[in-house]
C-alpha cells in the first residue's frame, strides 16, 4: 500500500530510491507499481521498473492531468505529487479517496495544502 506515496517521495529525494519486494503491489485495485510509475512519468518522474522493484530517480515534477486509475492510493499519492510539482495538477477520479480516507482533502487543506475540487 505504501509504494505509490514512496514513489512520490523518491522523486523528491536526492539520488535514487530503490523499492524492493513490491510484487504484491501489482495485485491491488490496479497494478500500483506500474500505475504510479506511468502517472509520475507524465509529471517528469524518472524510473526503472522490474517485476519486483522500482527504482526512482530525483526528478523535478511538473503539473499535468493525472488519471487516478479508480484507485484510492494512486489518487492520494498523485495529489501529494501535485503539491510538490511546478504548475497545476488535476487528478481524475479523485472521489476514490472515499475508499480509505474520505476526508483526505479536508485534512490536506487543514495542513495548508492548496487543493480544490474542480467539476
Amino acid at each position: 500500500d505504501a509504494v505509490p506515496i514512496l514513489a512520490v517521495l523518491g522523486c523528491k529525494a536526492n539520488g535514487k530510491t530503490v523499492l524492493r519486494n513490491i510484487g504484491a503491489s501489482r495485485l491491488k485495485e490496479t497494478d500500483r507499481t506500474r500505475s504510479i510509475k506511468e502517472e509520475l512519468t507524465k509529471m517528469g518522474g524518472k524510473f526503472e521498473e522490474t517485476p519486483d522493484s522500482l527504482t526512482i530517480y530525483h526528478s523535478e515534477l511538473k503539473g499535468v492531468d493525472i488519471d487516478g486509475r479508480h484507485d484510492h492510493r494512486i489518487v492520494m499519492a498523485t495529489s501529494v505529487a501535485g503539491l510538490i510539482a511546478k504548475g497545476t495538477t488535476t487528478v481524475d477520479h479523485a472521489e476514490y479517496v472515499k475508499v480509505s480516507f474520505p476526508n483526505f482533502y479536508e485534512v490536506m487543506r487543514g495542513l495548508g495544502a492548496q487543493i480544490e475540487r474542480v467539476e
